[in-house]
């Protein structure tokens, strides 16, 4: 388990940086990102489908995120949660 930062996210997948080196095979690297957006603590798999070293000991991945139906249909309703809460602050 390593942190890391969300850089983008949507319902087809995100891009993540970490210091963690994950020497992958595009396609075959799977791995469970867990994050928060707004209410719930989100937990979902994924494959790496890209990776470039970016800056000294930080990696770059874009992951596809593998879901279920039930998932997506979650991860929309927290991605506006959080959209509407930051539109309110003014952000």
């Amino acid at each position: 388990m390593t942190e890391g930062i969300l850089l983008d996210l949507s319902r087809s997948g995100c891009k993540v940086r970490t210091s963690l080196n994950l020497r992958f095979t595009a396609g075959d690297t799977k791995l469970i990102i867990h994050f928060q957006l707004a209410e719930e603590k989100l937990q979902y798999e994924g494959s790496v489908r890209w990776g470039w070293m970016y800056g000294l000991g930080q990696y770059q991945y874009g992951v596809r995120l593998d879901l279920q139906e039930h998932e997506e249909e979650q991860l929309l309703r927290e991605l506006e949660i959080w959209t509407s809460g930051r539109s309110a602050q003014g952000l």
